[in-house]
């Protein structure tokens, strides 16, 4: 039939078939934007919990965000990117009713990985039982750069692995940069998931390393297929010195092939999409979770 003579349900009909194939796909939007819940992670927003946690909560519940990754109050005490200040020492027991009452989902916390040690493993378990995850995820490991300092850490993620299991818990670890350095030869990564298997630890991929290194973060998550739990949602640019802290920027405002990497991850199975916002001046990490759920939800294949 011309076009010309074509009825205007018809004329929409094809219109639609022909965006839904549109990079032969056989979709037009990413799986991310249609059906996957989007969680933002909390440690960039610790000074608007301090002035209202409760309220922090359902802001970003109105943007549209469904659940949350904590971090461990108390473990972060006087961390040098900030802390959690006079909620420092609040009981789990009401941090978890304030989540609870929010209407958020919250299954997984950042822990230091001095928490895992002998001297606080107890109140680190405590503290994760009490406001109720699942998942304790360490971060702040020393950085590795030897064969023998990467064995250690692969051993170190096996032990405490198991005795996180043992507490009902599953232990997962935050990559920085540097599991996508290299030492004899081998890139770290790939070393890190041939020693340690996700029942004693899951990975969570920062999308903050693959940029400072050139990885092609989508392409990695396609070769390994359920190997990586979480994915931190952020964009950012190159720093010009290896090592050097990375701003997040919103998704789009950087380097990030976001086609790339949200195809990979479906393809690789990943659970949970969390968008990680440390943004430099930290006052505007707010606004930056707010303009990065439009990106994502907007965004097409």
């Amino acid at each position: 039939m011309p076009a010309a003579t074509c009825s205007r349900r018809e004329f929409v009909t094809r219109v639609l078939a022909a965006s839904a194939l549109v990079g032969g796909g056989g979709f037009s939007r990413s799986a991310l934007a249609l059906d996957t819940p989007l969680l933002f992670q909390t440690h960039s927003l610790r000074d608007w919990f301090i002035r209202d946690f409760a309220g922090t909560l359902k802001e970003l519940k109105d943007v549209g965000y469904t659940g949350m990754e904590i971090t461990s109050f108390h473990g972060f005490k006087g961390n040098t990117r900030g802390d959690y200040g006079p909620l420092t020492d609040m009981p789990p027991a009401q941090i978890r009713k304030i989540i609870s009452d929010s209407g958020l989902s919250c299954e997984s916390s950042h822990f230091m990985a001095k928490e895992f040690d002998d001297a606080g493993f107890g109140a680190a378990v405590e503290w994760a039982q009490g406001v109720g995850i699942k998942y304790m995820v360490a971060t702040g490991l020393p950085t590795a750069k030897t064969a023998a300092e990467w064995q250690q850490q692969f051993d170190w993620m096996n032990r405490v692995g198991e005795r996180v299991r043992r507490e009902g818990l599953r232990l997962g670890f935050h990559t920085d940069a540097s599991p996508w350095t290299r030492y004899d030869g081998k890139l770290a990564m790939d070393e890190m998931l041939r020693n340690v298997p996700d029942e004693n630890c899951l990975q969570q991929l920062d999308l903050a390393g693959v940029i400072e290194h050139d990885v092609d973060a989508g392409a990695y998550m396609s070769a390994h297929p359920g190997r990586f739990y979480w994915l931190h949602l952020r964009d950012g640019v190159k720093p010009r010195e290896a090592g050097a802290y990375l701003p997040a920027l919103v998704p789009g405002q950087g380097v990030i092939n976001w086609k790339s990497v949200m195809a990979g991850a479906r393809t690789a199975g990943v659970k949970s999409y969390i968008v990680e916002m440390q943004v430099r001046p930290v006052e505007g990490s707010m606004d930056a979770f707010k303009q990065s759920y439009k990106y994502l939800r907007a965004m097409t294949l």
